[in-house]
């Protein structure tokens, strides 16, 4: 039986590049930023994760573990697993320290869990071949930062394989079988190679189009890896300056579309870490 991977990245959200964040919080927020307010739909998260006895991996934002310990802590209490969001919400390819940032990211998170955190996933899915090798030596054991997908140009996209691999030292998306770290990629479409594994295409195309990519993928033998926002269980405001698609058909649609894949598919709901130590498939 494959693997249903549910992965949550935990953010705020204003953690975006889908809006200038910084003007909407200034017009609206009085340039305070709201911390916390991912707090109350991860609650709802959790609780169906429970109701189906179902294990899921949650990458946490390097800002939420250190404004939130005791969040992140319930999480890890309630049999899931912690992997690192990042040192910081933003495009980290280029970024000269970023294996020092990401070493202390990782610290701070080991220090919550009080054991190895092994996986990463970058933030918007911006991953390079240095930061994977970067990964590698900081102790990491897997990334989840590729969309196998067909290039979406200005987001993500470039074909990879649909199962974990060892991924090549200079691309992410190539397979080098000499090493020991695992590319874990998201849910797409087999075949047509249409994306499929984040809450904006459940959201924006239906529950029924991640459901359905999830079905094929896992009747091929392959995990199924999908990401979701806690704010994407919320019920948001419409907010002047936010572009429609970001918020459209959040809150108790996504809580019963996350439900319907509990139930649905058959497939063990499980971590990526215990699924690459089942074999991967």
């Amino acid at each position: 039986m494959a693997d249903l991977c549910l992965t949550v990245d935990l953010e705020e959200w204003y953690h975006t590049l889908w809006f200038d964040a910084g003007q909407v919080i200034r017009r609206h927020y009085g340039g305070r930023y709201p911390r916390g307010d991912f707090v109350g739909p991860l609650k709802d998260i959790l609780a169906l994760l429970g109701r189906h006895r179902a294990r899921a991996t949650f990458f946490v934002l390097k800002e939420i573990a250190e404004g939130f310990p005791e969040v992140v802590r319930r999480i890890y209490d309630e049999g899931h697993e912690i992997g690192s969001h990042g040192h910081a919400h933003v495009d980290l390819v280029n970024d000269a320290m970023f294996e020092e940032h990401e070493a202390g990211a990782k610290h701070a998170l080991t220090r919550i869990v009080g054991e190895r955190v092994r996986g990463f996933r970058a933030p918007n899915l911006r991953a390079s071949g240095g930061m994977i090798n970067s990964l590698e030596r900081i102790g990491y054991a897997f990334d989840s930062s590729i969309m196998p997908s067909v290039k979406i140009p200005g987001w993500y996209g470039g074909l990879a394989p649909q199962r974990p691999y060892p991924p090549s030292y200079g691309d992410p998306k190539v397979i080098d079988g000499g090493r020991s770290f695992a590319e874990v990629p998201l849910l797409v479409f087999p075949g047509i190679r249409l994306p499929a594994g984040a809450g904006w295409f459940l959201r924006n195309l239906g529950a029924d189009y991640v459901r359905t990519a999830a079905a094929l993928q896992l009747k091929r033998g392959r995990p199924a890896v999908i990401y979701v926002h806690p704010w994407e269980a919320a019920e948001n405001p419409r907010i002047p300056g936010i572009p429609g698609h970001v918020f459209r058909r959040t809150g108790r649609y996504v809580l019963d579309a996350i439900e319907a894949l509990m139930v649905e598919l058959e497939a063990k709901k499980t971590t990526i870490s215990e699924m690459l130590e089942g074999g991967g498939a």
